[in-house]
């Protein structure tokens, strides 16, 4: 399959394309960046140095929906669009 990985973080946008025979969020997030997890691999802390902290943390959303389990648990398919925004608490409410 084909998935789209998109990274918003810190005013900048990041689109990639992905080919995958089986894949996890955290799989094809972890192929060009350096990422730091929280709880056994299901939270991101950090990409490339930008962390989460007391007010911003990391959103992780599939086809523009919350996702409520962890980044390496959900199976990716085919068409999938992955996102990862670096987001204030405060305002992450959909």
């Amino acid at each position: 399959g084909e998935a789209t990985l998109v990274i918003k973080s810190l005013g900048s946008t990041k689109t990639e394309r992905f080919k995958f025979t089986k894949g996890t969020p955290l799989g094809i997030l972890k192929y060009n960046y350096e990422v730091k997890t929280l709880l056994n691999d299901n939270f991101v802390e950090c990409i490339d140095d930008v962390c989460a902290d007391g007010n911003y943390m990391w959103l992780f959303y599939v086809n523009n929906k919350t996702i409520n389990y962890g980044v390496k648990r959900y199976e990716l398919k085919d068409g999938d669009v992955v996102m990862f925004e670096f987001s204030n608490k405060d305002t992450s409410e959909k």
